[in-house]
């Protein structure tokens, strides 16, 4: 019995052991799996904190990327896109001097200014012309995304690129236990290709779509008319043997023979001869057209660019403004301003008459985009203080304010061929002008002696002739101008 109790109490003091074999491995366990978990929440916290981090840094870029945009949507030439992107490379570069380029609110930074908007705020007093909002097309949103990414790689180099790779790895050590690598190598796999495969799509794109952009919205280069002679396609310079003075112009449909070209001599002889039948009037417009023309074809063909072409542009092209021919007056300006700016070491002695021609047109026809470009053309100090210029000028601020008589005192005082030019275009700037003086002196009527005043004319009676042409609307005694039946009449106008 003693050896049963004792064998019986054996087996529990083993069985005792046992449990406290096990109790001691639990506890290991269960410390085990406690410094698992708080692994697996460092980990979890630092993938968050890195998340979160990258949320940040993605935003901050998200806001440099809409700057970026905002920046080269307004740009219209390939001009205005080289401009922008010295401009921001300078804004870049002042930013980086203060503070960290990611974590600066691009959203609240002012866009640079083009040379463009500066000066259509001074000359066109539109102080909101800079904050004007553009609707741009989808292609033009793929054309800017385009070039935000190549400006974003050329400016800032690879530093956005690298900080999102060490957060990657960052993310990737953390999550080491908790995710199985076999599932972070497909991860990391398929990532790359995609981001392989946006690259070649970006790069498709751009190339793409770079094409467009080199449309230019106001194209200056294009000045000779398309049935001018190619000289570049030229294998042999042609030397004219003709020695007829009068010559019919011909559009050519073959290679030119040296037998149907005028020489150098005969084209001056020619030239001397038809200026003086014109001073006489002997023929009508259309014969000097035509000679004129052939002159200027004769001259292109065996490629003469020296002062004798100047002399035959310019006297040629006051001739059509003589005859309101602005058709081929345009042809002739536009070889002039080819060549004073192309060809050098040549007397451009007319050079400010005729760009101040230049600007009085696109100022008449209301075209505000050519005439900011042909302002960015001028660099010239000379040409700038010119009185040509001033003047141009002058009648520009004036349809800016919107001030009536002041256009019309320029207009009435004007005595050069710039003239002609305006007098095509004036019943247009006419009817601009009565309506401002309409809803200035309105709403009733208005007597005559006041439109006399602001438009300058000779007489009662020919104010009279001059607004009824304009179909204004006059009262019974014909002495005033009925406001409101004038605006209905001439808002019905096209012109």
């Amino acid at each position: 019995m003693e050896e049963e109790e004792e064998k019986f109490t054996l087996n529990e003091l083993m069985g005792k052991n046992k449990a406290g074999g096990l109790s001691l491995k639990n506890s290991q366990k269960k410390k085990q799996n406690q410094k698992k978990q708080q692994i697996q929440i460092c980990n979890l916290q630092n993938s968050l904190n890195a998340e979160q981090n990258q949320q940040i840094q993605d935003s901050n870029n998200e806001s440099l990327d809409r700057y970026l945009k905002r920046a080269f949507i307004k740009c219209k030439t390939k001009k205005e896109r080289k401009e922008m992107k010295k401009l921001i490379e300078q804004e870049i570069k002042n930013v980086s001097q203060v503070s960290s380029l990611s974590d600066f609110e691009w959203d609240n930074k002012e866009l640079p200014l083009l040379s463009r908007e500066d000066i259509e705020k001074r000359l066109f007093n539109d102080p909101n012309a800079v904050n004007q909002l553009i609707n741009p097309s989808e292609q033009q949103i793929k054309i800017v995304d385009a070039i935000v990414k190549k400006i974003k790689e050329e400016l800032l180099g690879n530093s956005i690129i690298n900080q999102q790779q060490t957060v990657n790895e960052q993310n990737i050590t953390n999550l080491q236990e908790s995710i199985n690598l076999n599932q972070q190598q497909n991860i990391l796999k398929s990532n790359t290709c995609t981001q392989n495969e946006q690259k070649i799509s970006n790069k498709l794109t751009t190339n793409n779509l770079q094409n467009d952009m080199e449309i230019e919205a106001y194209e200056s280069n294009k000045y000779f008319d398309e049935d001018d002679f190619d000289v570049e396609r030229m294998k042999v310079p042609i030397i004219g043997t003709s020695t007829k003075l009068e010559k019919e112009y011909l559009r050519l449909t073959s290679y030119p023979k040296a037998c149907d070209v005028r020489s150098p001599e005969t084209l001056v002889k020619s030239f001397e001869f038809i200026t003086n039948k014109y001073a006489n009037k002997s023929e009508d417009y259309h014969y000097f057209q035509s000679q004129f023309r052939s002159i200027r074809q004769d001259l292109l063909i065996q490629n003469i660019k020296n002062d004798f072409t100047f002399q035959v542009l310019e006297v040629n092209a006051r001739i059509c403004l003589e005859n309101y021919d602005i058709q081929e007056y345009s042809r002739c300006l536009g070889q002039l301003i080819w060549m004073y700016k192309e060809v050098d070491d040549l007397a451009k002695t007319n050079y400010k008459e005729f760009i101040y021609y230049r600007l009085i047109q696109f100022i008449f026809e209301d075209k505000k985009d050519n005439l900011l470009a042909c302002l960015q053309e001028i660099n010239q100090d000379e040409l700038l203080l010119s009185n040509e210029f001033e003047t141009a000028m002058k009648f520009q601020h004036a349809i800016s304010m919107g001030n009536v008589k002041g256009f019309f005192n320029l207009f009435n005082s004007t005595k050069d061929y710039g003239k002609y030019i305006m007098s095509l275009y004036i019943k247009k700037w006419k009817i601009w002008g009565i309506r401002i003086v309409c809803k200035t002196y309105g709403p009733q009527a208005i007597s005559l002696s006041l439109f006399q005043s602001v438009f300058g004319f000779e007489s009662i009676e020919k104010t009279k002739e001059e607004l009824k042409n304009l179909n204004c609307v006059l009262d019974q005694n014909e002495e005033k101008i009925l406001v409101k039946d004038t605006i209905i009449q001439i808002d019905q106008q096209k012109i």
